[in-house]
């Protein structure tokens, strides 16, 4: 299990000015290919007309360009999530769901919940029986 699943954190949009406050934040988490951001509509982004002032889930691939270089490859948007709501995406080895509790627009954050499951399930039981402790006793004659 992952030591994060389960875990809340504070997202901040771009253009929040960094103070003591901030520091225990992010702008963007990244996990396997998943981004989970802020599109907080301020500085730069004050004129940004999809998804602001949501928590956005976009996904990459990478990509093998003409000359044979790997690049970023192509970003696609999954969700844009307004408080109280949820997404969830599959990637190798398990889902990621992410869950917005809040956003504070005014401060230019917003606190999510993301939670792993894996795909990995354990056994409920052994699949085979338990050896015997002690040889059976020798047939007797008829």
């Amino acid at each position: 299990s992952n030591q994060w699943s389960g875990n809340s954190f504070v997202v901040y949009g771009l253009y929040v000015k960094k103070t003591a406050q901030t520091s225990t934040g992010t702008s963007i988490i990244k996990i396997n290919n998943i981004f989970i951001s802020f599109n907080l509509k301020a500085g730069a982004n004050i004129e940004t007309q999809e998804g602001s002032n949501r928590v956005l889930v976009h996904k990459s691939d990478t990509g093998m360009s003409r000359s044979g270089i790997v690049s970023p490859g192509e970003s696609r948007l999954l969700a844009k999530l307004d408080t109280n709501s949820e997404y969830s995406v599959t990637v190798s080895g398990g889902t990621i769901q992410v869950k917005v509790k809040n956003i504070r627009e005014m401060d230019g954050y917003a606190e999510v919940t993301i939670t792993w499951e894996s795909d990995v399930k354990t056994p409920t039981s052994s699949p085979i029986p338990a050896p015997t402790l002690y040889p059976t006793p020798a047939p007797t004659k008829r």
